[in-house]
């Protein structure tokens, strides 16, 4: 059963600072270096691969993730990450 709670009157309520919407300020020079901060951080993870094609493919779900997308479904990202293929992805 849900029940439905109003907020007490005189109380603000205070939204914790994840819960609000970051500011865009970045230029293209910044994302440059996320980018090769993120390829950086992922070759760590590489050793520990057992087939070749592990790296690509983490690269690739972590392109998706990072996307504008309002779904990040497996299927979603395979369609609009280039090379991106359902199957190597799950």
């Amino acid at each position: 059963m849900l029940v439905a709670v109003r907020p007490h009157p005189t109380r603000a309520i205070e939204l914790p600072s994840s819960a609000l919407q970051p500011s865009n300020n970045l230029v293209p020079r910044d994302m440059e270096a996320l980018a090769e901060e993120l390829a950086a951080y992922q070759a760590l993870f590489a050793p520990l691969c057992r087939r070749a094609e592990q790296p690509r493919q983490a690269a690739h779900y972590l392109t998706g993730q990072l996307l504008d997308l309002e779904c990040k479904s497996i299927e979603r990202l395979a369609m609009t990450v280039p090379g991106g293929n359902v199957e190597a992805l799950q």
